[in-house]
């Protein structure tokens, strides 16, 4: 940026009204201040807005994602309760389920890191100054 000359300076000196030269109307303050408060209600509208549409996104991504947890999880038991079962006898059906320990150790482990973790980062996103 480049520095004004003092020439360039005294002309726009002698062309700028001095504060003492400027006359403002009792209405133009009222007009003023008036428009300051519709868009004072403006910004509080639109702020409402936002906040609202955050509640109802905040309610429907917590839904989705606690029944996602809870399938989750059912799914496990499921598992769980079958390799536990291995050749029991269920309503007259013989169930042969079964899988190796280090599979169900990992499995079990890798489902509560994951759903602690997609828990976690979900409600971090969702309410991040509460977390």
């Amino acid at each position: 940026m480049h520095p004004i000359p003092n020439n360039q300076l005294k002309q726009i000196r002698a062309v700028s009204p001095s504060p003492d030269d400027i006359i403002v109307d009792a209405r133009d303050l009222e007009d003023l201040a008036y428009k300051s408060s519709v868009l004072d209600l403006d910004k509080k509208i639109l702020e409402n807005y936002r906040i609202h549409r955050e509640i109802r996104l905040r309610r429907k991504y917590a839904r989705r994602i606690f029944v996602l947890i809870v399938i989750w999880l059912a799914a496990m038991i499921t598992i769980v309760l079958l390799q536990g079962s291995n050749g029991s006898d269920f309503f007259g059906y013989e169930i042969c389920f079964k899988l190796s320990d280090n599979i169900v150790l990992a499995l079990i482990g890798g489902t509560t890191a994951n759903i602690f973790f997609i828990f976690h980062f979900v409600l971090k996103y969702l309410y991040p100054k509460i977390i």
